[in-house]
């Protein structure tokens, strides 16, 4: 699943493009989170644009209105495949007449509340239902203890959900059990844990039927005193306090339905592509009742602990522990710096994304990386910073990283830097010639990725990206050119596609960059997939691939 935002981008929209990214995405401050990582990019509706993403937001300012039939041509032929989401800013929506009849949300609300709209669109759609619900499972004896009323008063004054509350929507006369179970398949259980909630057999079989109808689960902590004999199946998921503002509770339930869904989607993808066909797949924390699956279970990151582990006593993995299993010991050089001229929806934040993703699954890989950025480095994104707290949190090497630097941006790394990462970067004095401190990278690697890369501004003779790729090239080790991001590795690209570069005409090493081949084990497809795909996990899969060839 992908977010396309489409909209004026001279209009900020009080930020929302940003609260949506971080949302779906990740928190870009915090580039160790690994967050939902569902992509959203970015389009300008003032220029031309095509869209790949299922789920379509349009931001609809005046602007947007004056470009509508730049937008009519993509909608008429997608509209039928693709979710769209409309968000009017203007009273000139009306002026767009093919989707003058579509419900919209207001954006003079707060983002809070729009954010809850598009929430609420995104879980239903991913549910794939056409109106999500709510199945509210409580002990009738402690109704006055629990929540469920303004829960349930205010889903119906505020949003378009439905609820399921047995003594009010099971007519007379019908089978209990039979319409508790037809219910729940297509519904959100949502469990009012109260001091007597686990004693109710019914309760107890509703937690059951939402487990074997493989259901998102959320526990709402309404306990006032206690609980002496909890439920095992109630627990491994969602559990929000009561006390918590009903708003903020609906917005967690919708989450944890995006996220319940969104895991399943990912680990099934995951699943097929690196053949785990005998793996069970759980979009929860792994736990005992999975042990009936054959005992090999695929489950979301983070990984359990190895003494929790070793009480389950089956095989369960994460994708990152999948990863951990190849061991290429390699020594993996990575070329990455900022650029600015992006497309297809691609920003800043996705480069910072895409470095992140690859950097981590090569480490958990049993790679050793090799980058010759400054930790020092203030003047944009600090790839350094950024690579050496990778390795701090999922590098099992010693060193992590080789750090190769010119003397004078050596001596000025201080103590406390060193001490920060001790055995864990190789800080290592090269030549002040920044073109032989890249010769002698590509004399110690055994690959090298590069992706983005200054176009302009650069130290050196060339392009700092484009020099390594060409001692990479002239030493005859395996070179992987991510395109989609921007930057020099987008124009040599165009340069190994038949696309002259003029800029770069003069450069002794042109021709060379344009012709040598990539020796990287990789097929012209797989190699396309690298030079056009936005899709992370399909970099990393082809990345992979082509590193276990050339092992």
């Amino acid at each position: 699943m992908k977010i396309a935002l489409l909209y004026n981008k001279e209009n900020d929209f009080n930020d929302l493009p940003h609260l949506i990214y971080e949302t779906f995405n990740r928190d870009i401050k915090n580039f160790l989170d690994i967050g939902f990582n569902i992509p959203v990019f970015f389009y300008d509706i003032n220029k031309e644009f095509n869209l790949t993403e299922d789920i379509i937001i349009c931001l609809i300012d005046n602007k947007f209105v004056l470009n509508k039939e730049k937008f009519l041509r993509y909608y008429n032929t997608y509209k039928s495949s693709n979710k769209f989401i409309f968000i009017s800013y203007t009273k000139s929506y009306s002026r767009i007449e093919e989707i003058l009849h579509l419900n919209y949300i207001d954006g003079a609300e707060e983002n809070k509340i729009i954010l809850n709209n598009i929430l609420y669109e995104m879980a239903r759609y991913i549910f794939g239902i056409k109106k999500l619900k709510l199945f509210l499972s409580y002990k009738r004896d402690d109704e006055k203890q629990i929540s469920l009323e303004k829960i349930r008063n205010y889903v119906f004054k505020n949003s378009k959900i439905n609820t399921f509350l047995d003594v009010f929507s099971i007519e007379y006369g019908e089978d209990f059990e039979e319409e508790i179970k037809n219910e729940m398949q297509n519904s959100v259980l949502v469990s009012f844990w109260s001091d007597n909630y686990t004693q109710s057999e019914w309760c107890k079989n509703e937690v059951i039927f939402a487990r074997k109808y493989n259901i998102p689960i959320v526990i709402i902590d309404c306990l006032e005193h206690k609980d002496t004999n909890s439920y095992p199946y109630m627990f491994n998921t969602l559990v929000l306090k009561c006390e918590l503002n009903e708003e903020e509770i609906i917005k967690e339930i919708l989450l944890e339905t995006i996220r319940f869904f969104n895991n399943r989607m990912r680990l099934e993808k995951f699943k097929e592509n690196y053949a785990l066909k005998e793996f069970y797949i759980t979009p929860r924390r792994v736990e005992s009742l999975d042990l009936l699956y054959n005992g090999k279970v695929l489950y979301p990151d983070p990984p359990i602990g190895k003494n929790e582990k070793a009480l389950l006593k089956g095989e369960f993995i994460t994708p990152t522990e999948y990863f951990t299993k190849f061991n290429l010991n390699k020594k993996i050089a990575v070329s990455v710096s900022e650029t600015d001229n992006f497309d297809n929806g691609v920003e800043i934040k996705h480069l910072q994304d895409v470095i992140v993703e690859i950097v981590r699954f090569l480490m958990l890989s049993g790679n050793q990386i090799i980058y010759g950025g400054d930790i020092k480095y203030c003047l944009g994104l600090n790839f350094a910073e950024i690579i050496f707290d990778l390795a701090l949190k999922y590098s099992t090497k010693k060193p992590a990283v080789i750090n190769p630097l010119p003397t004078k941006f050596y001596k000025k790394i201080d103590d406390s830097i060193r001490a920060k990462y001790i055995d864990i970067i190789e800080f290592k004095e090269a030549n002040d010639d920044l073109s032989k401190m890249r010769e002698y990278m590509s004399s110690i690697e055994n690959a090298r990725i590069i992706i983005g890369g200054k176009l302009q501004g650069y130290q050196g003779k060339y392009p700092g990206v484009l020099e390594e790729a060409y001692y990479t090239l002239k030493a005859k080790k395996p070179l992987y050119i991510i395109g989609a991001f921007g930057g020099v590795a987008k124009e040599i690209v165009k340069l190994r596609n038949g696309k002259e570069i003029e800029e770069w005409k003069g450069f002794e090493i042109y021709n060379d960059v344009k012709t040598l081949p990539l020796n990287n084990g990789l097929s012209e497809k797989e190699n396309n997939i690298l030079f056009y795909s936005k899709d992370i996990d399909e970099i990393i899969k082809v990345i992979m691939k082509g590193l276990k060839n050339e092992a």
